[in-house]
């Protein structure tokens, strides 16, 4: 983090008088977890990231509760901005005070004053300051500036005197101030016990292995509904009109609708502009994710965000330089974030409705020269595949582990994928082939029927909807077998359509 705060002020004593820059007086805050190279170490590389997911979790929480401004997340560490100084402080003390729950503890540094902001990056020696001021924080501990203490007086924040501090890359040295109590409650907290520590841990683990399964589930229940939704509107759009009292009472065009699972009434009706005609729409990949605070829905060059509470599309949508008309825009959740891809992999701030470039993949003109791409994200990787038939793992930490293997000799047209295996469906050869997320070693192709909408990954199984025949059935990844076969409704196949 404080790598990062260097560089993003332009070295170790920054110019203040940079042109173009935008000046503001605002508080910066830094955390990150304590002793973070030892559990990761305890843990694992798989388990460890469950465990960041939640910690992430937590502090954009309270960023979110206390008016924050997230600027970077760097592997365990935050960076953000506030425009009160008493806000940061809630934030980090509140954030300490949950992450235990984790079995992890976390340190925290605030600093005050006139912050520089180039091409939207803030920087400056108020950033710089505060990196370096976690950075003699301990675990558990808040430690804030001077310039801080000085415009809290009566805003229920007491400091107990840290002394002065020589901090690499300032000038001088600096007095600093421990936060003692937050509305007259101490914020001292009695010490973690690592047995302790480490039990908690292992039971968050244990219960994501549990409640994953559970979120996989609605995730990849409101993703297919959405593919069904914009795919097959298409198809009956001259149909839905208040023109024709003969034609069934259905959604409008042009719609979102949540349907209830239990009774199949229509609990939500969202108008959303669709272009349903789209590669995406015609294919079994992913068009639509649910997470990370709304439903989210590709439509051309844009992603929209739809917050399902408020039945309404949130502006602006989510673009980015490089998406042009005809290239396909796969999109899915995973972990704590929003991913979308073109071949190139972007993540997507849902608090901003920001795109920014993550992993680029070496796809080439797979993807730009028309072709399809989709995209997962399971067993705690990225899945990038596109329709010559290569499948791409990537990194989400860091994206610089990209694989790559050409499970099928055909197209690949869609990829899904959970903890212990991944999917991809080839249409031209109408099979689908089990990869080991590990070693990337393509199993056993088991046909299937032609024509797949939908495909999903709930509790270890691959779930397949047939567009032509109206059928949904099942492979068990652990005998990849197939194990049923049902119609989705007693309907025409032209109803089961709509």
């Amino acid at each position: 983090n404080a790598t990062l705060a260097a560089g993003s002020a332009g070295g170790h004593t920054p110019s203040m008088g940079r042109r173009g820059a935008d000046r503001s007086l605002a508080a910066a805050l830094f955390t990150d977890i304590v002793g973070s190279t030892e559990i990761a170490s305890e843990l694992g590389d798989a388990r460890w990231r469950v465990l960041v997911t939640h910690h992430h979790e937590v502090v954009r929480r309270n960023l979110k509760r206390f008016g924050g401004r997230e600027r970077d997340t760097a592997g365990d560490g935050f960076f953000a901005t506030f425009t009160s100084p008493a806000d940061a402080v809630h934030c980090a003390v509140a954030s300490q005070r949950e992450v235990r729950e984790l079995g992890i503890e976390i340190r925290a540094g605030v600093h005050f004053g006139q912050v520089e902001t180039v091409d939207g990056k803030p920087g400056g020696l108020v950033v710089v300051g505060a990196a370096r001021i976690m950075g003699e924080s301990g675990p558990g501990t808040v430690l804030v500036s001077s310039s801080v203490r000085d415009v809290l007086p009566g805003a229920g924040i007491s400091f107990d005197d840290a002394g002065e501090r020589r901090l690499k890359g300032l000038d001088g040295e600096m007095r600093l101030y421990r936060v003692a109590a937050v509305d007259d409650e101490p914020v001292e907290l009695p010490d973690l016990d690592p047995a302790a520590a480490r039990r908690r841990r292992e039971e968050i683990i244990e219960r994501e292995g549990q409640h994953g399964r559970r979120s996989s589930r609605v995730a990849a229940a409101v993703a297919a509904g959405v593919l069904l939704v914009a795919g097959l509107f298409a198809v009956t759009r001259a149909r839905w009109t208040d023109d024709d009292p003969a034609a069934p009472v259905g959604p409008p065009d042009n719609a979102l609708v949540g349907i209830d699972p239990v009774s199949g009434s229509q609990e939500h009706v969202i108008p959303v502009e669709l272009q349903p005609r789209s590669y995406a729409a015609r294919t079994a990949g992913h068009i639509g994710a649910a997470g990370d605070g709304g439903i989210w829905l590709v439509r051309d060059t844009v992603v929209l965000h739809i917050d399902p509470e408020h039945e309404e599309v949130v502006d602006p949508p989510v673009h980015h330089a490089s998406w042009v008309s005809g290239v396909p825009i796969a999109i899915d959740t995973g972990g704590d974030r929003l991913w979308a891809s073109t071949g190139e992999v972007f993540a997507i701030d849902g608090t901003e409705n920001r795109a920014s470039a993550f992993a680029r993949p070496d796809i080439g003109t797979s993807a730009f020269g028309g072709f399809g791409v989709d995209m997962t994200v399971g067993g705690g990787w990225i899945w990038v595949a596109d329709n010559l038939g290569t499948l791409w793992r990537v990194d989400p930490e860091d994206g610089t582990d990209i694989r790559s293997v050409r499970p099928t000799g055909g197209q690949i047209d869609a990829v899904v994928a959970d903890a212990g295996s991944v999917w991809v469906y080839d249409s031209f050869e109408s099979t689908v082939i089990r990869v080991d997320p590990g070693s990337l070693e393509p199993d056993e192709a088991v046909p299937v029927s032609s024509g797949l909408a939908a495909l999903a990954m709930i509790d270890g199984s691959l779930w397949m909807l047939s567009g032509p025949s109206g059928t949904l059935s099942t492979l068990d990844s652990s005998n990849v077998a197939q194990v049923g076969a049902d119609p989705v409704c007693s309907r025409s196949r032209e109803s089961v359509g709509r």
